[in-house]
């Protein structure tokens, strides 16, 4: 297919770094149809647990224009050294979950992360605040994440947050400039001391964001690519 392109993987969990292993087939050249090919057929297909990451490279606007519009999002996994990028599974009233071909999964609710799945141990749910709560400097509000504990058990983790903002910012998410205002919400509660950091467009779009899971995973990084 010609050289390799592809999506910055540099993994410990395989699960998710087989998409981009898939992902990094394809030519570079955007008018190559299989990256769009593959790009479906990764979100729907399970994957190998033995493939090997792919090297470290940048997927461009032109390889994403060619999937033809597929929505599709960078998803960063720091304590795990994964970056990969996955399509959206189902979308309803706003709650939107995003999963690899192996049926690793992440749940936002207009963007704000709720749930995961496959990453292990997962955030089961969180009861997390509005886009409007985030978007309000100064403003307050309480959180609860139900993390998968020993024995299969919910921990109840809770957090008192308060918001501040850190000013507007031309945000570049692969060669194109949103403007956005960077929010932090920073939380003290029953782990301690988290920082959630969100870019968000007027409108109360968030296209960017940095956001804690549970104490083992610790945050991932989300970019939304193609809405």
């Amino acid at each position: 297919m010609g050289k390799g392109v592809a999506l910055m993987a540099r993994s410990k969990k395989p699960v998710l770094a087989a998409l981009a292993l898939m992902l990094a087939a394809c030519g570079s050249d955007p008018s190559e149809a299989p990256l769009a090919t593959v790009l479906l057929s990764a979100a729907k297909t399970a994957v190998s647990p033995k493939a090997q990451p792919a090297a470290a490279m940048a997927i461009t606007r032109a390889q994403i224009a060619a999937t033809g519009g597929i929505p599709l999002i960078r998803l960063g996994v720091p304590s795990r050294d994964v970056v990969v990028y996955i399509t959206r599974r189902d979308t309803n009233s706003g709650t939107e979950s995003w999963a690899t071909g192996d049926n690793t999964v992440v749940t936002l609710r207009n963007g704000v992360l709720i749930s995961t799945r496959g990453l292990t141990p997962d955030l089961m749910s969180a009861a997390a605040p509005t886009v409007s709560q985030l978007a309000n400097s100064g403003g307050s509000h309480a959180r609860s994440y139900f993390v998968l504990g020993d024995n299969d058990t919910n921990d109840r983790l809770e957090f008192t947050c308060k918001m501040a903002s850190l000013g507007s910012q031309r945000l570049e998410v692969i060669e194109r400039v949103y403007a956005t205002t960077h929010m932090q919400e920073t939380c003290t509660g029953d782990a301690g001391k988290i920082v959630n950091d969100f870019w968000i467009e007027g409108g109360g779009f968030i296209r960017q964001s940095h956001q804690w899971t549970n104490p083992k995973i610790g945050y991932i990084d989300i970019a939304k690519l193609v809405e």
